[in-house]
């Protein structure tokens, strides 16, 4: 009994895997990897992060949980959280006052500080860019944007924030000067 084997086939499949092993390790490179920590926003490495677009140049805000201000207040339930940080001359600064939740939240975020003693689900964000020299800007409005509480208690909390659109006005002048947008953020802090 002769077998008569075609070369030509298996020649022809061989090659067709290597081309398809190929473009799977050419698309599964390091820039692709989602778990890789150094393409995360702080590498994971912060108790507060923040990454602001809309200025000619984006900046990521990186902070040790050590270095924000985070307050609780037990009457009424309240978290204070100011975030600062120096890069370049210009010192970032963003603020966030909201309620304590038993479970997970979406919160909904707000410019109007007052909005947090009238509406348990409110978050008010502040956003100031103060440059060494010229005029600093601070957020007027927020018109968009999704908050996320996580979780907190009276001795830490934590959650995450991304598409906060600010109006932006010159801090002297009271002019409209643009937005920004913070397009991410997370924070996972001990309160003081």
């Amino acid at each position: 009994m002769k077998i008569k084997i075609n070369l030509d086939f298996f020649r022809r499949h061989y090659q067709i895997a290597c081309v398809l092993a190929a473009l799977i390790a050419l698309g599964c490179g390091k820039e692709e990897d989602p778990v890789n920590p150094s393409n995360r926003l702080c590498q994971g490495e912060a108790g507060f992060g923040a990454r602001v677009v809309g200025r000619a140049e984006p900046v990521d805000v990186c902070l040790d949980d050590a270095d924000v201000t985070t307050l609780y207040t037990v009457v009424p339930g309240r978290y204070y959280v100011t975030a600062r940080s120096t890069q370049g001359g210009t010192t970032f600064e963003l603020q966030m006052t909201f309620n304590e939740s038993g479970t997970q939240a979406s919160l909904t975020p707000t410019g109007v500080p007052s909005d947090v003693d009238t509406q348990p689900d409110a978050v008010w964000i502040y956003y100031a860019e103060i440059p060494a020299q010229g005029s600093a800007i601070e957020s007027d409005a927020v018109t968009g944007g999704v908050f996320t509480l996580g979780f907190g208690d009276d001795t830490a909390v934590a959650g995450q924030f991304s598409s906060i659109t600010l109006d932006m006005i010159d801090r002297a002048t009271s002019l409209k000067v643009g937005e920004r947008i913070i397009s991410e953020g997370f924070f996972s802090l001990l309160t003081d």
